[in-house]
């Protein structure tokens, strides 16, 4: 998780963020993703002109990533199915894989205890 420069200033206690949620690729895990954030702070506290800039925001990196053992070990003998391609969803044929629920969660957790800003309705226009 990252939070951006200056979000535990007393000044900003009334800030409201946008939350983006990272997910890793096969075989990654969030660690591989995590050194972004120095890239998303910089360009957040830049002194360049302000359409160059990026907006303040929290960045979490989800762990989506499949681990029926660990260290050989299986984590639950009866197995989750996970390694049946359940990738940052439910399983679909019912069990334990509960990415996709997990992931509405840690949503709801995250809004619950840092300060995000509520999503707003987007025109697309082509």
């Amino acid at each position: 998780m990252f939070l951006p420069p200056g979000y535990n200033k007393p000044e900003n206690a009334e800030k409201r963020y946008p939350v983006v949620y990272f997910l890793h690729g096969y075989g990654q895990e969030p660690k591989d993703l995590v050194d972004l954030s120095s890239v998303f702070a910089l360009n957040m506290i830049a002194t360049n002109p302000i359409e160059s800039r990026f907006q303040k925001f929290i960045i979490v990196y989800v762990d989506g990533r499949c681990r029926p053992t660990r260290d050989g070990t299986p984590v639950d003998p009866t197995g989750d199915l996970c390694e049946r391609g359940t990738w940052y969803m439910d399983a679909p044929l019912g069990g334990k894989a509960r990415i996709e629920t997990a992931l509405f969660e840690l949503m709801t957790h995250i809004d619950n205890t840092y300060r995000t800003k509520a999503p707003s309705a987007a025109s697309v226009v082509e």
